[in-house]
Parts: C-alpha cells; sequence; structure tokens
C-alpha cells in the first residue's frame, strides 16, 4: 500500500514507514517513490527537520526527523520514476571509531530474523566479549531492562525496534550469568569438543 507523503506542494508516495508515534513521530525509516524532483525533495525536508505530512486510510501523521544523522540512498528506476530511502546511520552495522553511543536501531521484513540481527548489532557496537547462543538470552535480557523499544510500522512491510544499552550493566549481568552458570549462558559449553 502506498501513501501520500507531502510537504507544501511537494507530493510523492510512502511505501515505508517506521515512526516512534510516542516520541512526536519521529522517522526512524523512510521509503519514499515518485517523480525524481519531489523524492528529493521529501527527503531534503526531512533531514532540514521540516515536518512532512502523511495521509493513510485511518488517519494524517505529522513526522519530523529522528535526532540522529540518517543515510540517504536515492535510486532513478527505468521508468524515469526515483526511489529513496532515509535510514538513521545507527541502523547500520558497522561501528565508527568515534562513536561512543550504543544506540542502535533494528530493521527487518523477516521476524525470524530480529534476534540474530539484534545481536550481530550488539555484538559489533558493544566490543564485549559474546557467543551467538546467547542472542535469545541477551534479547530477552534488554526487553526486561526497558532498553528495546518497539517502533510503530505505519506503512510496509518492515519491522524496527530502537536498541538502547548500558555497556557495563551489560557486561556485568554476562560475568555473573557465567559466574551462576546460567544454564543459557553456559550450556553450549558442554557441547564444545
Amino acid at each position: 500500500m502506498l501513501c501520500e507523503i507531502s510537504i507544501g506542494g511537494i507530493v510523492a508516495y510512502c511505501s515505508n514507514l517506521i515512526l516512534d508515534i510516542e516520541e512526536k513521530e519521529y522517522a526512524y525509516f523512510l521509503s519514499v517513490a515518485g517523480y525524481q524532483t519531489a523524492v528529493k525533495g521529501i527527503l531534503a525536508n526531512l533531514v532540514e527537520n521540516q515536518v512532512l505530512t502523511v495521509r493513510t486510510d485511518e488517519k494524517v501523521h505529522w513526522i519530523k526527523r529522528c535526532p540522529e544523522n540518517y543515510h540517504i540512498k536515492i535510486k532513478k528506476m527505468p521508468s524515469g520514476y526515483c526511489h529513496g530511502v532515509a535510514v538513521p546511520k545507527i541502523a547500520l552495522p558497522q561501528r565508527d571509531e568515534n562513536e561512543q553511543s550504543t544506540e542502535f536501531l533494528l530493521i527487518s521484513s523477516d521476524p525470524n530474523q530480529l534476534i540474530h540481527l539484534f545481536y550481530r548489532h550488539l555484538e559489533i557496537k558493544t566490543e564485549i566479549p559474546m557467543h551467538p547462543f546467547w542472542a535469545k538470552w541477551l534479547w530477552q535480557f534488554h526487553q526486561n531492562k526497558d532498553w528495546l523499544m518497539k517502533l510503530d510500522t505505519l506503512v510496509g512491510g518492515y519491522d524496527g525496534y530502537l536498541v538502547c544499552t548500558d555497556t557495563d550493566e551489560l557486561q556485568a549481568e554476562i560475568s555473573k550469568a557465567i559466574k551462576l552458570q546460567e544454564p543459557e549462558i553456559v550450556s553450549y559449553m558442554n557441547t564444545q569438543p
């Protein structure tokens, strides 16, 4: 389903939109299609922190940029139309050398891949020694600490989660789980040759 997205006289179509509705409708993932000038205009206005209007069947939403910097990709299609995507840089798995934040964004169209994707990002962003076997335990731990926030998918088929972690507390909790020999953490060690 495509929804109309506009600002002033610029109109394009939104194919995917993930928001944090509780926090002033910040856009954490935006996919836009239409004429090249319209797509570029919509994305430029988002980056410039202008309020965009999205019309769905149910209601009208006024969306703004999230506090993070965006990574923008625009591709001209053979039909003459254009497709653009805006995603915060915290969604990218690589770690920036100067990065201090342990906040990251998960976006996936496959719910079965979320925990794997979560583990992969967590391992890269925190640099804490971990084992992939711990992924479900780490996911549950983040949920229990309210460090994992499900975002709202307004348009499209992607799910989004905003993850904030405290590396010192996480490392202490992993050490405690190893010391107490919690099955979710140490059971893989018993299967090693």
